[in-house]
């Protein structure tokens, strides 16, 4: 069942409970352009254990999506304050492309809540300015609807898409549905954002997913953070493209299970 937290700005923040209520808090981040739904692989897999909190990013799904630009720590900060108000003192935290660098900015700034760290298909700093404001200028002026196939086509191998229509429909449609004033504000998020510098601030136990086909975010950004995040591990999905928690579930997943279970 959705709820909604109303932020220290105002904002309303859409999230879902699910899991273990007994459990070690874990809570999900999801892409830009997404929804909290992005993570159920990942929800039915370790329900069981986890009391997991899965949250909708301001600008997105059942969110608010206030007029403006975004920053990170804006986004971030409504992870945390939700996190309060679950009663969360410390917790896991996983997040992919602009989640992992909302989560990046939370294991900076409020590492002692963190047990456990996992940043998937992201980096310090993704894209470039120009990129950012185009996409931005696309979805403010004409909609969402320019945008969805070349996006859907940095999500995905090329064979991924016909193996599996219904939930490229699916994910097409969260997409499509995007506020674009949501969207446009966490383009300019992702534009501003460079963490090259406070990475190696990060103390929490760190686990680095990287897709050998991701453009959007490639290897190398994951290996930048891997050399800047002491003890950090690096994993490789090799047959998987940027968002590879549904394009690998079972891999990805596995390797998530394992580093929350590490003491």
């Amino acid at each position: 069942m959705t709820t909604r937290l109303v932020t220290s700005d105002g904002t309303r923040i859409a999230f879902e409970f699910a899991g273990n209520p007994d459990g070690a808090p874990l809570i999900f981040l999801h892409s830009l352009g997404s929804s909290h739904a992005q993570w159920q692989p990942q929800v039915e897999a370790l329900a069981d254990t986890y009391r997991i909190l899965v949250v909708d990013t301001r600008g997105h799904g059942a969110s608010d999506a206030p007029a403006g630009d975004y920053t990170l720590a804006t986004l971030a900060m409504d992870v945390v304050e939700l996190a309060d108000m679950a009663g969360f003192a410390t917790f896991h935290l996983c997040g992919l492309s602009l989640g992992g660098m909302m989560a990046q900015w939370i294991a900076i700034h409020h590492g002692h809540r963190l047990r456990t760290l996992t940043l998937a298909n992201t980096g310090a700093k993704i894209g470039t300015p120009e990129s950012w404001n185009e996409r931005a200028e696309i979805a403010r002026t004409q909609g969402m609807t320019p945008l969805l196939d070349a996006v859907l086509a940095r999500w995905f191998t090329p064979a991924f898409g016909p193996a599996h229509p219904e939930t490229i429909d699916r994910l097409k449609a969260t997409l499509a549905t995007t506020d674009p004033t949501g969207y446009s504000g966490c383009c300019a998020a992702l534009r501003d954002a460079d963490l090259r510098a406070e990475v190696p601030q990060i103390t929490a136990q760190s686990l680095l997913i990287a897709s050998t086909h991701d453009g959007a975010t490639p290897p190398n950004d994951l290996t930048f953070l891997h050399a800047n995040i002491s003890g950090s591990h690096l994993h490789l999905i090799e047959e998987a493209s940027h968002i590879s928690n549904i394009e690998a579930p079972a891999e990805f997943t596995a390797a998530l299970a394992g580093h929350l279970s590490q003491p």
